[in-house]
């Protein structure tokens, strides 16, 4: 559990901290909304990832400290990426893009997919 802990949590750290120093730097996109939504989308993902899920988790073999540093490596670099990307590479979106259709579908195929996640989780537990 811990492994897989230190192995997915550097994602959300990463990502946290390049949110927080950009609005401290002022840059806009951390403080509009539909940043903050997509922002939300991947923290709730991460968090779910890397502690709810070894939490219910059944207690397993130890994992090796080369996995375990290979996956916060991968993690972290995933966090900054993806953090980066949204405020400072993708298109700008324009304003009230988090009513307009596109949005709302993307959120409800979110949703989904974290009801598919967490029930494909319950199925590979009682396996």
């Amino acid at each position: 559990r811990l492994g897989w802990f230190l192995m997915e949590f550097p994602s959300v750290i990463a990502f946290g901290l390049v949110m927080v120093w950009n609005s401290w730097l002022g840059v806009d996109r951390t403080r509009r909304t539909e940043y903050i939504a997509l922002a939300i989308m991947f923290l709730v993902h991460y968090v779910h990832r890397s502690v709810v899920f070894p939490l219910r988790m059944w207690p397993s073999k130890s994992i090796s400290p080369r996995v375990i540093l290979a996956g916060a490596l991968f993690t972290t670099i995933n966090g900054f990426l993806c953090s980066s990307s949204l405020i400072h590479i993708d298109p700008e979106l324009p304003d009230q893009w988090i009513r307009s259709t596109q949005f709302s579908t993307g959120a409800v195929l979110w949703l989904l997919g974290v009801f598919i996640n967490v029930q494909s989780d319950d199925i590979l537990r009682s396996l």
